[in-house]
């Protein structure tokens, strides 16, 4: 039981060829999808090393400058052609490949069931570089599952406790559908939502009891890698947009089923979506005496935007 693992890289090499490296020396069944945004040097590089990989199959592309959510679309519609399962995974992290196998198992035996997955663990590196020592050993997700038969439900329970359910094995034809809008949202925080809610809304999730995953993180990349600045964002010319672009797709999947009406089910999703806000905001407003000051700095302009915003555009937030 093959799964596709796709992997969007951007300038890292050492991170791509640690990744292959280790499925390489467990001889994972598991075909590996690199889509590589970074120049033709590093590509270059990136190839000269794959060629030495004998142990596991590796299908790679270089899509210069191609984004990550429009890369892991296009990898997953090349790994439909062998693969009927895939899974998503950052350049520094790991699956284990058996709870692949064990995950796609049940999916194949019960398809009321959209994805599945089993416990992951968090890895925090001591530096930059793909390899050095541990700071600490975590846990990054345990016992994750949505039983719920319906999408209200299913919802509602996964907002409750949020997962990045995207690093779950899918169907490859329905993460296909699942991310039909996701590739189109520019801001990096309403894509990660949409992606995961769509696929919480649209099926069940099955939890496995196994070790399925490691995360790796290394402190001194996660803001220069995410490049997200909570203010920068809300006060970009595409943040409005995106906004409703993504309370308008998941409203529509709430009441595709005609137990909700198109009303109902975008009251549910803007209360929902403001509750994240206000979560947001308050994460902004809690740090450090330096970080307050930036927070009433940028709040002016985020109030004169807004009032901007809400005066041109009668839906509101």
């Amino acid at each position: 039981m093959k799964v596709a693992i796709l992997i969007p890289t951007l300038n890292r090499p050492s991170f791509i060829q640690r990744t292959v490296m280790y499925y390489d020396s467990l001889k994972s069944p598991h075909p590996i999808y690199i889509g590589d945004a970074s120049n033709t040097e590093i590509s270059e590089n990136t190839l000269s090393f794959l060629k030495k990989i004998k142990n596991v199959e590796v299908k790679y592309y270089h899509w210069e400058g191609l984004t990550g959510e429009k890369t892991s679309n296009i990898l997953a519609q090349e790994g439909s052609t062998v693969c009927e399962f895939r899974v998503f995974q950052g350049d520094d992290d790991y699956f284990i490949p058996t709870s692949l196998t064990k995950c796609a198992t049940f999916l194949s035996k019960n398809p009321d069931y959209r994805t599945a997955q089993g416990r992951a663990a968090l890895v925090v590196m001591n530096s930059p570089e793909p390899l050095g020592k541990i700071n600490w050993v975590d846990k990054y997700w345990g016992e994750n599952s949505l039983e719920e038969s319906s999408k209200i439900e299913r919802l509602l329970s996964f907002m409750k406790n949020y997962f990045v359910i995207e690093f779950s094995v899918h169907r490859v034809s329905e993460f296909i559908n699942d991310s039909r809008d996701f590739w189109t949202i520019i801001d990096k925080h309403f894509s990660e939502m949409l992606l995961c809610s769509t696929i919480a809304i649209n099926g069940k999730s099955k939890f496995i009891d196994c070790l399925y995953m490691i995360r790796s993180r290394h402190p001194e990349l996660i803001v220069s890698a995410s490049g997200y600045d909570f203010f920068e964002s809300i006060t970009s010319k595409n943040w409005l947009h995106d906004y409703h672009k993504m309370v308008d797709s998941l409203s529509h999947l709430l009441c595709d089923d005609k137990k909700k009406s198109f009303p109902e089910a975008k009251k549910i999703i803007s209360d929902m979506m403001k509750e994240e806000l206000k979560r947001i905001c308050l994460k902004e407003f809690t740090k450090n005496e330096d970080d307050k000051k930036s927070f009433y700095a940028k709040s002016k302009n985020v109030i004169h935007i807004y009032l901007t915003h809400i005066l041109l555009d009668k839906t509101g937030l």
